[in-house]
């Protein structure tokens, strides 16, 4: 996400532009890996940004809004989701070729 936008969603800092890409993040761990409240916040911690389970909480929840006016962050969200695509394809692809 650092490279592509070019912030540092572990920057101690209330910046919007920076918010909005944190909520991205936390809604990408949350939904696309399935992590735990806690175990969001813990990550964010040991890359120094002082959170908590009920801030990640809301970012998630106000993550939908976020993208509804940034929408470089549904781009970005999208450029996630097409790379699981592309991954579930080639893998599918390495089974045949073992079966065959």
């Amino acid at each position: 996400i650092k490279e592509l936008t070019g912030l540092n969603v572990f920057e101690n800092t209330r910046r919007r532009n920076v918010i909005e890409v944190r909520s991205l993040l936390c809604h990408l761990l949350r939904s696309k890996l399935g992590m735990r409240w806690t175990s969001i916040a813990y990550f964010f911690q040991e890359n120094g940004k002082h959170i908590t389970h009920a801030t990640v909480i809301n970012s998630v929840n106000t993550y939908p809004s976020n993208k509804k006016y940034n929408k470089n962050l549904g781009r970005i969200e999208n450029i996630f989701t097409l790379t699981e695509v592309l991954e579930m394809a080639q893998e599918d692809q390495r089974r045949l070729m073992r079966s065959s």
